[in-house]
């Protein structure tokens, strides 16, 4: 789209990189976070989508490799990444990736990311045209802005939550500068929306939870500490009142119906 022909015509790999990264919402949108890369920088990160599955895999491994790809378009260079991090254990095809990478992949990381190797920022795109490329980038900033304008601000928080939310709930002083605003502008934006802090964390917790019981076979304590809540009575006790049946039944149901979809 718009933003990869923005990124090709970058005058720096680095700069492709970033332009690629900062307007992918154009393109995806996914609740549990967006991939982000700081200026002057080598490292290009993913956000977490744990707990995984099969999909999540494939989405991780997809992402990562589509970025070292585009670099080796753009530069013409094999080698391009120092090292590959991937925050999944390790699924016995390390060398695998380690060939097609063609440097270290660390599997169990801390996050998804890649780390450009030294120079690589720099080097020339083998299709950059300047002009233009700083014409596609006005056209997408002015793209973003107005996806990011119908949004709420519960929009905007619901957003972040999902990443904060592992072993305990986040606080309104965590989410308020992420926004660029005081938690008491934060409080006051809500409560003009008609919703508030507490009920946007119940409502992400209430979404996510479906998802790990239907997606993943994470047992209720893992889910409950991925949701902060602080034990699986509490998880439970949630989820009753969210769908009128306990996690543990719920989740029969919803196996046996995707068995019966399989059958049919």
């Amino acid at each position: 789209g718009r933003a990869g022909l923005a990124a090709a015509c970058a005058p720096r790999a680095g700069r492709a990189l970033q332009t690629l990264v900062e307007f992918s919402l154009l393109t995806s949108h996914n609740s549990r976070g967006v991939p982000s890369m700081a200026d002057n920088t080598r490292i290009a990160e993913f956000y977490s989508i744990r707990p995984y599955n099969i999909f999540n895999y494939f989405v991780v491994d997809s992402v990562l490799a589509a970025w070292v790809q585009f670099l080796r378009t753009i530069t013409g260079h094999h080698r391009v990444v120092e090292k590959v991090e991937i925050e999944y254990d390790s699924r016995g095809l390390d060398e695998r990736f380690s060939r097609w990478f063609d440097c270290p992949v660390i599997f169990g990381a801390t996050g998804n990311r890649i780390t450009l190797r030294a120079g690589v920022e720099k080097m020339a795109s083998l299709e950059a045209q300047p002009a233009m490329h700083e014409l596609l980038r006005g056209e997408c900033q002015r793209e973003l802005a107005r996806i990011r304008a119908g949004w709420t601000t519960a929009d905007r928080v619901r957003e972040l939550l999902p990443s904060l939310l592992q072993g305990e709930p986040p606080v309104l002083e965590d989410i308020a500068p992420r926004l660029g605003i005081a938690p008491w502008t934060l409080q006051r934006q809500l409560a003009a929306e008609n919703t508030g802090f507490r009920e946007l964390i119940d409502l992400t917790r209430q979404d996510l939870a479906l998802d790990y019981l239907r997606e993943t076979t994470l047992s209720l304590a893992e889910i409950a500490w991925l949701l902060g809540f602080s034990g699986p009575p509490a998880f439970q006790k949630a989820y009753r009142r969210w769908h009128n049946i306990s996690p543990g039944a719920h989740r029969k149901t919803l196996q046996q119906q995707r068995k019966l979809s399989r059958d049919e």
